[in-house]
């Protein structure tokens, strides 16, 4: 069974504004659940938020901070020689 938070509790677990986390949902940047007049978010549906997209770091991050860009290579990067590394195990 899922564990449910309002908007409340999604927007203290992200850090984030409640106004923030409701203008999210009506983007649909996010998935809630609409129960009467409340909104319900699970964590998993909350931690998504998190979860970098695939492509140009560029792209991701946008142009504005060198340093980030540079850490989001890095990292995409590593998954591709872990995912590289594990193919390679596998066909062992």
């Amino acid at each position: 069974m899922k564990n449910f938070m309002t908007i409340g509790e999604g927007a203290n677990f992200l850090r984030i504004h409640p106004d923030t986390l409701r203008r999210w949902t009506k983007e649909g940047r996010l998935k809630g659940y609409k129960v009467g007049k409340r909104w319900l978010y699970t964590e998993e549906d909350l931690s998504t938020l998190f979860v970098l997209p695939a492509g140009n770091a560029r792209e991701v991050v946008g142009k504005g901070n060198q340093k980030i860009v540079e850490l989001v290579e890095k990292v995409q990067a590593e998954d591709a020689k872990s995912a590289e590394e594990f193919a390679a195990r596998r066909s062992l």
